[in-house]
């Protein structure tokens, strides 16, 4: 009891956390279950962790937007819900907060409080806000709001204890509006998941999962699937996930594509554990080229080959450390003629698999989070 007094104490603030059925929900367990260990830890976020138990929690009481619904009706969810996370911290008490973005709109609310009431911070940037809504035209870059969400970014950047980035292009965006310091962490695989398996389909597959968001190239994967019919290929593909781009699947499709939904995600990893290559096809562009999607870390961890679009950051170390390969957007030809060499060249495949299960222990979540949290306790210290 001794020792717990003298923990300090951590507010982690996120949208989403265990038992959430995304990337986020299941990203952050590992990282809380690390920091558990030097500080005690009060989780503040949405209700679909309202039930567990094993961690301190507080929800609230407005459910965060899902990405069914359009972007305007999210924005305008997304401030209602944040005004309610500025409140609740009103109550808090924590000797460092764990601020998370995405939601942006959420972490503005969250580092407001922390700076106007002088509370220290880390502020923990997973994709490039506000500049998706900038590239989305959802928000005008050179209009009030635009400016006043740039300005706000830097502000957030300048007050910060940590910032951590989740890319090295975005550790390289933030560095040109801030001195502060910058840790990368990367996204990762959760390990007690992501594994590898020699069960495989009896077709050759190929997997896509995730956030079909404007960013994901659909086009191009029903453009391959298109040649596949078209050629009589024994290749198959499997796209799993929902978002802006589901519409386009839920019509009718090549006999190749199959499209399965949103997909529990302990299911999500049973399915891409059988496939044969993983394929993370977004569209090109800046937010793109400075990506590295979590579903190739989960490629990775389940011991897939992998094949990217564009050439980008995550493409160019899948390519460099023999992975896999990228391509841009438009090399639909080419890329299948790769699909057909890993097919019918065991030795080229086999190769690659080799590749990822040598270096898939690199991005283990509960490996990168355990660092993490040994650093911060020994700055904090």
């Amino acid at each position: 009891m001794n020792h717990l007094k003298t923990l300090k104490r951590l507010v982690f603030i996120g949208e989403y956390f265990y038992p959430a059925n995304n990337a986020p929900g299941a990203r952050f367990k590992p990282l809380v279950d690390e920091l558990q260990a030097f500080f005690k830890v009060h989780i503040y976020t949405s209700s679909i962790s309202k039930d567990v138990k094993d961690y301190n929690i507080t929800t609230n009481f407005i459910e965060f937007p899902s990405n069914h619904k359009g972007n305007f009706h999210r924005l305008f969810v997304e401030v209602i819900y944040s005004i309610e996370t500025f409140l609740r911290l009103l109550f808090s008490k924590g000797d460092v907060y764990y601020i998370t973005s995405p939601s942006f709109i959420n972490c503005i609310a969250a580092a407001c409080y922390c700076i106007l009431f002088r509370r220290k911070y880390i502020v923990d940037i997973r994709d490039d806000y506000p500049q998706v809504y900038f590239d989305t035209n959802l928000i005008k870059k050179e209009g009030l709001i635009g400016r006043f969400f740039k300005w706000i970014e830097i502000t957030i950047y300048d007050k910060a204890y940590i910032i951590i980035a989740a890319t090295d292009g975005l550790k390289k965006n933030i560095e040109r509006h801030t001195k502060n310091e910058i840790y990368l962490l990367r996204n990762g695989y959760s390990e007690n998941m992501f594994n590898w398996s020699n069960q495989k389909y009896d077709i050759f597959t190929l997997v896509f999962h995730g956030n079909l968001s404007k960013f994901q190239d659909i086009d191009l994967i029903i453009d391959l699937a298109q040649k596949i019919d078209e050629q009589n290929l024994d290749v198959k593909i499997i796209v799993i996930g929902f978002g802006f781009h589901a519409k386009r699947l839920e019509s009718k499709l090549p006999n190749s594509l199959t499209y399965l939904g949103s997909q529990p995600y302990e299911e999500i990893a049973a399915i891409i554990q059988r496939a044969h290559v993983g394929l993370s096809f977004r569209i090109a562009g800046k937010i793109s080229e400075d990506s590295f999607p979590v579903r190739t870390y989960e490629y990775m961890g389940v011991g897939i080959p992998i094949l990217i679009t564009p050439i980008s950051e995550a493409g160019d170390f899948i390519q460099a450390n023999k992975l896999g390969y990228q391509f841009n957007p438009g090399e639909s030809d080419e890329i299948l003629k790769k699909i057909l060499e890993l097919k019918d060249n065991p030795s080229v495949y086999h190769q690659l698999v080799s590749n990822v299960l040598e270096k898939k222990s690199m991005f283990s979540r509960e490996r990168l989070s355990k660092e993490f949290s040994d650093y911060l306790n020994s700055k904090i210290q």
